[in-house]
C-alpha cells in the first residue's frame, strides 16, 4: 500500500509554511502548519531531492 501526502507550500518574505493537505489543491482541509522564521529570517524559495520525496 502506497500512502499519498499532499502538501501545499506557502513562502513569503517574512514566513514560509507547509499545510497538509486532505484533497489535492484545497486549502480548506489543511490539517496542520510548518513555520521556518527561526531557522531563516528571509525565506525566498524550497528545494526537493530528485524524486520529489524530501524536502531540502
Amino acid at each position: 500500500m502506497k500512502i499519498t501526502i499532499i502538501i501545499l507550500f506557502v513562502i513569503g518574505f517574512l514566513l514560509t509554511s507547509a499545510f497538509s493537505l486532505n484533497d489535492a489543491f484545497a486549502a480548506t482541509t489543511f490539517v496542520d502548519a510548518f513555520d521556518v522564521s527561526s531557522q531563516e529570517t528571509a525565506p525566498t524559495d524550497l528545494a526537493f531531492n530528485t524524486d520529489g520525496t524530501k524536502m531540502l
